[in-house]
Formats: C-alpha cells, structure tokens, sequence
C-alpha cells in the first residue's frame, strides 16, 4: 500500500508511528484490499450470438431510422407554425373580422326588419284592396 493509500484510507485502518515511518494493521490493510477488489470485480459477460447480435442491431436500426422520420416530422410542423409577430397579426385581423361580422349582422337584421315593415304594408293594402274589390 502506498503513503498516499495510507492517508486516503487513514480512518479504516489502523496505524502508529516507528520514528518517520507510519505502521499500518496487517489484518485493516488486507480487509480493505479485499473490499477494493470486490469493487473492481467485474461480472463476465457471456458472449452474445451472432443470430441474437444481428438481430438487436437491426431493431435499433430500425428504431433509429423511425427516430429521425418523427424529428424530421416535428422539424417541419415546427417551420410551419407562426411566428409571434405574425400570431399577433392574426389576431389583430380577427379580431378586425369578428367586429366586422356583428356590424353587418345588425345590418342585416335592421334592414330585414325594414323589409318586413315594407312587405307588412304592402300585404295590408293588397288584402284592403281584394276585400274592396270583392265588396263592390
């Protein structure tokens, strides 16, 4: 173990001092060794099967090439949106539009009211005119 695993490692293993050396506990020292090399160890991986490997790397093929068609999608429905600007000029316009649209529909009704008024009179002198007609 080096001086600097010595000082890194000072508060699980015990140690004294010999003059300008620095003892450590024989049975800390091999414990902690044990435990970093549990850390280190690594589960061995079986190898996959050809079959089996060919097999995973088309499917993530696969989903890469759908991947990049739905960002490709969404790029484009992206380019197409309005810009800010132009979201406020629509809604200026609308707003425009709408205010049109209820001015011409209390046109509309008053002048249908006008013409009701008219067609009302006209049939009341019609109707005046049959019952004169049939009276005489």
């Amino acid at each position: 173990m080096s001086p600097r695993h010595a000082r890194r490692y000072r508060d699980t293993i015990r140690s004294k001092k010999a003059g300008v050396r620095v003892l450590l506990h024989r049975g800390d020292v091999e414990r902690l060794a044990d435990e970093l090399r549990a850390q280190e160890r690594v589960e061995p991986r079986l190898p996959i099967p050809r079959s089996e490997l060919v097999t995973v790397v088309e499917n993530l093929q696969r989903e890469l090439t759908e991947a990049a068609g739905r960002a490709a999608a969404l790029e484009e429905r992206l380019r197409q949106l309005p810009t800010m600007d132009e979201i406020v000029k629509l809604r200026e316009a609308l707003i425009a539009a709408r205010t049109e649209r209820d001015a011409l529909s209390a046109e509309l009704v008053r002048v249908q009211a006008a013409h009701q008024d008219e067609l009302n009179r006209v049939h009341a002198a019609h109707l005046a005119e049959l019952a004169r007609t049939r009276r005489s």
